[in-house]
């Protein structure tokens, strides 16, 4: 009987989902969601193909996802994977829905999983995972995600169920390190780099998770990434198998070194954290048996997804979007770090709103005052417009951190937001947004674009 019940959603959702692509509309959870109807175990009973990759952590699991999946792809192989960010169970029959004939024979190479740190647990006894990458882990939504160390255990929950499954688990992040578990683990790490730490609001690892005295940093490369040791009882953060170093942001290089030899890469981005997230991509190929000088090219032909930095040049000005998750005060200040050290002029639109939270108007306001705002109190930074429904905490919460008012403009919605953007004397703009709301920063973007090209022709 669970046989049938299987087929009958395997056949049912291939159904529906081939009228979603007939619509234009295929990238919806739906036909995964009908899979589910049928059959509740429906992504353990569906076949796999030969390689399973998943990516899960609190920031940059939909780039590392994208990133993985489009190096494969440029390897020759036929790979599916979600690239709309559909990262809890329905999603992730979605995918497999397409990775399978109606005969439930695998029709790909590789399936790669982008999964919710919250969800690890559901999925990985079922999705006979190879590898799972681990990003980080930080403070999220407490409405969401409640706190780290519910979201660690549900991490060594996952990791125990399906323990030969490979971890590729980023060395600098603490809440990552005291995790105890058996699988086989590859750690990635980034040497002390150049760049001088600047204290942030808030430290998520302050103390040892084993005696509970003060933890000290040896080095923080921000927030609470870094390298820690505990005085009183040894505790410290595990050596990396791939360390990076020697960071060049002028030639857009670093260095990679694992079992004495030594690498150079090129950084697919100019960030540190876009470092990290290559860096795991380039573990994980590496453990995979791919030569140096295979990931080398293949990391050449590989890009950020668009939708989490998209910059385009129109009359001289820059337009540059990039995705700063909004409830994450870990997320948006490490952007906010990132355009700190960029020394054009800049104008700042602020689309941090999460969308079901301003439908049901059920968003937490304390990871706002939690946000690093003082990285964006430099004279470079001429304007930040705010549009959303909680611009006047947004607004606090910068006052706070010494930003001047006369800078902050608050806009009624993000359409309105255009009409307080101004092009003179400014050399980039950026429009920052929360992962839900992709579509409204486009649209924004696209408008600046209008206006922009209308003020040529007006002059």
């Amino acid at each position: 009987m669970r046989k049938i019940r299987f087929f009958l959603g395997l056949w049912s959702s291939k159904f529906l989902l081939f009228i979603y692509k007939l619509r234009g509309k295929e990238k919806s959870d739906r036909p995964g969601l009908l899979a589910y109807k049928f059959c509740d175990d429906f992504i353990n009973q569906i076949n796999k193909p030969k390689i399973m990759i998943g990516v899960t952590g609190t920031n940059g699991k939909s780039t590392v996802t994208s990133l993985v999946s489009n190096f494969l792809k440029n390897q020759g192989l036929k790979v599916q994977y979600n690239d709309w960010f559909a990262n809890v169970l329905a999603g992730h029959a979605r995918c497999l829905l397409d990775a399978v004939t109606i005969f439930n024979r695998p029709r790909v190479d590789a399936a790669i999983l982008e999964i919710d740190e919250k969800t690890v647990p559901e999925t990985m006894p079922y999705a006979d995972l190879d590898y799972l990458i681990v990003t980080n882990l930080s403070c999220d939504s407490i409405k969401r995600n409640a706190y780290i160390s519910f979201i660690a255990s549900k991490l060594k929950q996952g990791f125990d169920s399906s323990k030969k499954t490979t971890i590729i688990m980023n060395a600098d992040d603490p809440l990552c390190s005291f995790i105890k578990y058996e699988n086989r683990t590859v750690y990635y790490s980034i040497e002390k780099t150049k760049d001088g730490y600047i204290k942030h609001n808030v430290n998520d690892f302050p103390i040892c998770p084993n005696c509970y005295n003060k933890i000290d940093y040896i080095y923080q490369h921000y927030r609470h990434i870094g390298k820690v040791k505990c005085n009183n009882c040894g505790f410290q953060s595990l050596d990396g198998d791939y360390v990076a170093s020697n960071i060049d942001y002028d030639n857009n290089t670093f260095t990679v070194k694992n079992n004495g030899n030594e690498v150079q890469y090129s950084m697919i981005s100019k960030s540190l954290f876009n470092v990290f997230n290559e860096l795991s991509v380039i573990s994980l190929f590496s453990d995979m048996g791919y030569t140096s000088e295979q990931i080398k090219q293949g990391i050449e032909k590989i890009k950020i997804p668009k939708e989490r930095e998209n910059f385009i040049e129109v009359n001289g000005k820059k337009i540059d979007l990039q995705v700063a998750k909004g409830q994450n005060g870990s997320s948006a200040s490490t952007i906010f770090e990132h355009i700190s050290n960029i020394q054009e002029n800049i104008e700042i639109v602020l689309l941090l709103n999460d969308k079901g939270c301003v439908r049901d108007k059920s968003e937490t306001v304390t990871w706002i005052y939690e946000t690093d705002f003082f990285f964006l109190n430099k004279p470079n930074i001429k304007r930040i417009i705010v549009g959303d429904y909680l611009a006047d905490d947004y607004k606090s919460a910068m006052l706070l951190n010494g930003i001047d008012e006369e800078k902050i403009y608050i806009a009624k919605d993000d359409d309105d937001t255009v009409n307080y953007v101004t092009f003179d004397g400014i050399d980039r703009i950026m429009v920052l947004f929360d992962v839900e709301n992709i579509t409204g920063s486009l649209r924004v973007r696209d408008k600046i674009v209008e206006k922009l090209e209308g003020e040529k022709d007006e002059n």
